[in-house]
């Protein structure tokens, strides 16, 4: 790839030509005691290299060559052709190669090819993509795989060793081809075959084009049947019909490629050039074989000649009346085939030597010299005969035409030539001085020098503005149209009034670095800054124009307003073109993808819609009409999707599993001048947002479940967005996710548990049955009454807690209501194990507890936090205790003393052994039992708890039966100013 390359232009080196002044010719102007006349002011300078098609101090393009290093199969290409989607294919020697602006994709008989030499290419009306082989062996390219034509067998017997040189097909898939000599053949859909013999086998060969619907057959024909100087040209529509025109040769070479443009005919027979309109023949000799012809846009006519490279011509007239080329390009390469693609970039087929993209045909580059040194240009000055002069940083002055350039002078130190004041006295003698800017008044010569500001008047007198006065060091010097001087220094805008100059001040941009200075036609001026862009100054600074209004660069090193008052801009990132509609300004960027040699730009002239720009690669050239912006936007294909790391085939909607949910989408813009495509995509569902950047490939890993929308657009060199291009997806959530089964999920649940209280209700009631018809002893009535007590708190419990399930199965909060069921039935199932037994081990009583606990903190949003800790002297697995007589102390420390509390409620049980006896702590910091007593007051609640009461009737139940003394202390707890910080309840069992 070319690069932008060069040396660094320091800011003194970047100045302003003369040829924006408003210059005066004056009759006399006495210097050193002589008549002298100011004839011209010449204001150049220099920058970097340049990119070149040809050698030194030639008129040429910037171009972009791409070959074997950056992927091409081969060096020897022999045709392009640009298919429906905005792919590029090359046929070369070594395969065919499919180039989307980024990378060659390169195809060879291992992928279907049945011969890897291609000479032509084809694209029919489907879009298959047709190969034209050295073998005759047709194959094309569709749906990412190439296939054999099925009828081959009967090309190979008539053609074996003299290609097929062009085809077509038609809309019932009938071919038309012709060979490399001899003749024009059909094959239809079926396998149909058609060969007509048109001429004699040592004269001539067939070519054809398909223009829309017609297929237009040409050949070479020898007169009577045998070989002579003279050939005739035949020409027939659907190879029905020869027609015999007129002798226009002496050669016997085949037909070259033609083009068939406004109802003419042009094509290239050999060394003669033929052009066929209203059935008359125009000749003319080339002298060399004409590989390709190509008209462009612009009617310019290129001519690839064999060992010669490319000719370009003005006109089809102009090439006929013998006049010279405009230019020429790759003098010494065989150009055997000329193509521009649908963004005006014409494509160089090079046998030996690539591919070479020219970005924009229409803007010339002059090199000065093969030096690079000499190639960068620091300024351009256009005299009143529209002669262009320039100078480089070298010290040489050059004088420009449009075909060649002429080197004028060479400052004897070699140093840089800003600008050149030529003066001639009486004598005819000319002398030269030098400044850095320049400008002619009233007979004064004012130049801008870095360290100051010179002005030499009529009698050799000078006036000097220095540092010392805190103007210096000046970059510019303008005079308006009303015979102002203003002057341009590191210290901002100045005025020359009244023999002194004034600083302009008003707004602190003017006090920044001027670099250059013009006018509009109403009087403003523009001020060309070093760091603030373009600002309009009409007493008074009335816009500025920068980055974010759409130049490349706030740093101006030079600007230009043309006769329809186009403000040109030239920066390091490029040219602008500033244009005026109505109120508002419209920015146009030339930049190197544009066609410039490179982006470093230092001086801008213009003679009417003909501009000429410096840059560090030589001059630059171009019809303004002809640069415009681009308002095609590229064509942008998604081209690769894939699914859990493995790609799939390509569609518009996806419908996923939840587990299939990582996505991976690479996307193209087939943009062939800008090489760094910028792209913006966005993912709706996540983010409606614009992402923007040059990646071509974006990913998304574990989306959750619900629908997708990918969206993805790119834009062209000019910034036009292309249209969207969209995929959706929708990802399912996994089956137990769905409404549809939570909500059987909690119905099934719930029967179960009405299932288990109805089953444990009837064992209940047989039992109470059982005992009334026995009467059995008292021991055995005390029992049953602590089943029943125990059965009283199982619902009190279980209605808070489905009360609970219910409300976040009703707020649809899914995951909170599931961990809700399965503690809640681990705990259920404990309680429904342990009613057996009046005494349960403390390890299962303190399990339960937990899963209890658990189950309210869920409730109540993890609001306060637990610790249950139990003495290492314990031996939980073994010590029993009454089941469930410590939980209606820890269901009142959690309602009655943390619930009402907003946060940091902390529940801690412990279990400890104190000689022979088991003492257990519940101790909350809630809001103690007076708040809550007028909580419950307040919001009107007489109901009594009727849970402490239970657990005191069975303490004394169990005291009765075991005859041991069980005992319950409840402490309220306080601070030391006397507020209530809590509970503590101190349960002491016998150790059983």
């Amino acid at each position: 790839m070319i690069g932008e390359g060069g040396h660094y232009c320091s800011p003194f080196n970047c100045l302003l030509a003369v040829r924006k002044c408003n210059f005066k010719t004056y009759n006399s102007l006495n210097l050193n005691g002589g008549s002298k006349i100011c004839k011209r002011i010449i204001a150049l300078a220099l920058g970097c290299s340049a990119s070149l098609l040809g050698q030194g101090q030639n008129v040429t393009h910037h171009y972009q060559r791409y070959g074997v290093a950056e992927g091409l199969p081969s060096s020897e290409v022999y045709e392009t052709l640009q298919d429906r989607k905005g792919y590029l294919w090359f046929a070369t020697d070594a395969g065919v190669s499919r180039f989307n602006g980024y990378e060659f994709t390169n195809y060879t008989t291992n992928d279907g090819l049945t011969d890897n030499t291609v000479f032509h290419l084809y694209e029919d009306f489907k879009g298959r993509i047709w190969f034209l082989p050295y073998n005759s062996q047709l194959c094309y390219f569709e749906n990412d795989s190439i296939y054999a034509y099925e009828h081959n067998h009967q090309l190979e017997a008539i053609i074996p060793a003299n290609w097929i040189r062009s085809m077509a097909i038609d809309s019932a898939e009938t071919i038309a081809f012709s060979g490399r000599r001899f003749g024009f053949g059909t094959l239809t859909k079926s396998g149909e075959f058609n060969y007509q013999t048109v001429m004699n086998k040592d004269t001539g060969m067939v070519t054809m084009h398909h223009h829309g619907g017609e297929t237009l057959i040409y050949g070479l024909e020898s007169v009577h049947g045998k070989r002579q100087d003279n050939i005739n040209i035949f020409y027939g529509k659907n190879g029905v019909q020869t027609i015999v025109f007129s002798s226009v040769s002496t050669y016997d070479w085949a037909i070259s490629k033609h083009s068939k443009f406004d109802q003419c005919l042009l094509f290239g027979v050999g060394g003669t050039l033929c052009w066929e309109e209203d059935g008359v023949f125009r000749t003319i000799a080339i002298n060399d074989q004409v590989n390709g012809i190509y008209v462009d846009a612009f009617e310019q006519v290129w001519l690839a000649k064999y060992n010669d490279g490319v000719k370009v011509y003005a006109s089809l007239n102009a090439l006929f009346d013998g006049a010279p080329p405009l230019r020429y390009i790759l003098t010494d390469k065989n150009v055997s085939n000329i193509y521009e693609d649908r963004e005006g970039s014409i494509w160089l087929a090079v046998q030996n030597s690539g591919v070479y993209q020219i970005p924009n045909p229409h803007i010339e580059v002059h090199t000065l010299s093969n030096d690079e040194l000499t190639n960068r240009v620091s300024g351009l000055y256009l005299d009143d005969d529209h002669q262009l002069y320039a100078g480089t940083f070298n010290g040489r002055v050059f004088k420009i035409n449009r075909n060649n350039v002429e080197h004028l002078y060479t400052h004897p130190h070699g140093v840089t030539i800003y600008a050149l004041q030529y003066f001639t006295n009486e004598q005819g003698e000319r002398t030269l001085k030098r400044g850095k800017k320049l400008t002619a008044t009233n007979g004064v010569v004012w130049k801008a020098f870095s360290k100051y500001l010179l002005a030499i008047d009529g009698t050799d007198t000078s006036r000097y503005f220095d540092r010392s006065n805190k103007e210096a060091p000046f970059n510019a010097v303008f005079e308006d149209a009303n015979g102002t001087i203003w002057a341009g220094s590191n210290n901002g805008l100045h005025r020359y009034r009244n023999g002194k100059l004034e600083a302009i001040t008003g707004d602190p941009k003017l006090g920044e670095r001027v670099e250059d200075i013009d006018q509009l036609g109403d009087g403003t001026l523009l001020l060309a800054t070093k760091s603030n862009g373009l600002l309009f100054w009409n007493n008074g600074l009335q816009r500025s124009m920068t980055e974010l209004d759409g130049l490349t660069s706030n740093i101006i090193r030079d600007i230009y307003v043309d006769h329809e008052e186009d403000i040109w801009v030239a920066t390091s990132n490029g040219l602008n073109r500033v244009i005026k509609q109505g109120d508002t300004y419209t920015v146009q960027n030339i930049k190197h993808m544009h066609g410039l040699p490179t982006n470093e730009v230092n001086r801008v002239v213009a003679h009417g819609d003909t501009l000429w720009a410096a840059t560090n690669k030589g001059v630059v050239w171009f019809h303004k009409r002809y640069v415009q912006r681009n308002i095609i936007p590229p064509t942008l294909h998604i081209n690769r999707i894939s699914i859990n790391e493995e790609e799939v085939t390509l569609q518009q909607t996806y419908e996923l599993p939840h587990d299939r949910n990582y996505l991976e989408i690479a996307f193209t813009a087939l943009s062939y001048r800008n090489h760094k495509v910028p792209y913006r995509y966005r993912l709706l569902h996540i983010d409606d947002a614009w992402i923007v950047g040059y990646a071509r490939t974006v990913r998304y890993p574990s989306l959750a479940p619900g629908n997708y929308t990918f969206e993805v657009q790119a834009a062209n060199e000019d910034g036009v967005w292309s249209e969207t291009q969209r995929m959706t997806f929708k990802i399912y959530p996994p089956f137990w996710k769905t409404w549809w089964f939570i909500v059987l999920m909690a119905f099934a649940f719930m029967m179960g548990v009405l299932w288990l209280f109805r089953l444990r209700e009837l064992k209940r009631s047989k039992k109470e049955a059982q005992a009334r018809w026995l009467e059995q002893q008292k021991m055995n009535a005390i029992k049953s009454e602590l089943k029943a007590l125990r059965a009283q708190m199982n619902p009190h419990f279980t209605f808070n807690t489905l009360s609970a399930i219910q409300t976040a199965v009703n707020n649809n909060n899914t995951a909170e209501a599931s961990k809700y069921i399965v503690l809640f039935a681990t705990l259920i199932r404990k309680v429904l194990e342990n009613s057996k037994h009046s005494h349960i081990k403390l390890e299962e009583e303190l399990d339960m507890l937990r899963l209890y606990i658990e189950l309210e903190q869920l409730r109540f949003s993890n609001r306060f936090a637990y610790t249950i800790t139990v003495s290492k002297q314990l031996d939980t697995d073994y010590l029993e205790i009454p089941s469930m007589v410590i939980q209606p102390f820890v269901e009142n420390a959690i309602i009655h003393g943390l619930a009402p509390k907003a946060k940091g409620g902390q529940l801690t049980l412990a279990v400890e052994l104190n000689n022979d006896r088991l003492i257990c702590t519940v101790k909350d910091n809630g809001i103690g039992r007076k708040q809550a007593r007028k909580i419950k007051a307040d919001k009107g609640l007489n109901h009594h708890s009727m849970a402490t009461e239970i657990t005191e009737g069975r303490m004394d139940l169990y005291q009765q039966e075991i005859g041991k003394e069980f005992s319950v202390n409840i402490t309220d707890l306080v601070n030391e100013e006397g507020n209530a910080v809590g509970t503590e309840v101190e349960l002491i069992f016998p150790v059983l």
